[in-house]
């Protein structure tokens, strides 16, 4: 697995769904740019699906989650935050809520969210205001 061609491929994407989102549907870029995305999402579904369905179901396993295992994309957050360290290098985090609920008996009466982070590329598992990462690239 070529870690570095997938959380690139990743961080190009959530560069136009961020671009994407500081338009109105009116915008004439709007529609280019959501066509742009889409066909980054397919891409990387056809990159990485298989690999990643791999990677989720072990995850959901440990977890004992009761769901099913979703596209990958589908585990990336709506918005991420985006810091830079001292050579310029961005490091993203997510904040609370984000990814997609998780539905297991660990962790009872707390929210549990799994979500889909590049630089390092993890899988984080956001239980309430707590985050563990439950894999790493």
């Amino acid at each position: 697995m070529n870690v570095k061609a997938i959380n690139d491929m990743l961080v190009t994407i959530i560069e136009h769904k961020a671009n994407l989102n500081t338009l109105t549907y009116d915008n004439p870029k709007y529609d280019k740019i959501e066509d742009n995305l889409h066909d980054l999402e397919d891409e990387f579904l056809d990159m990485y699906g298989d690999t990643f369905e791999e990677i989720l179901d072990d995850i959901h396993e440990k977890l004992d989650a009761d769901n099913e295992v979703l596209l990958p994309i589908a585990y990336m957050a709506n918005t991420y935050q985006i810091s830079s360290d001292d050579k310029g290098n961005k490091n993203y985090d997510v904040k609370p809520g984000e990814g997609i609920q998780i539905d297991t008996d660990k962790f009872p009466g707390k929210l549990k969210t799994l979500v889909l982070v590049p630089s390092p590329l993890r899988f984080v598992l956001l239980i309430d205001n707590k985050k563990e990462i439950v894999w790493q690239g």
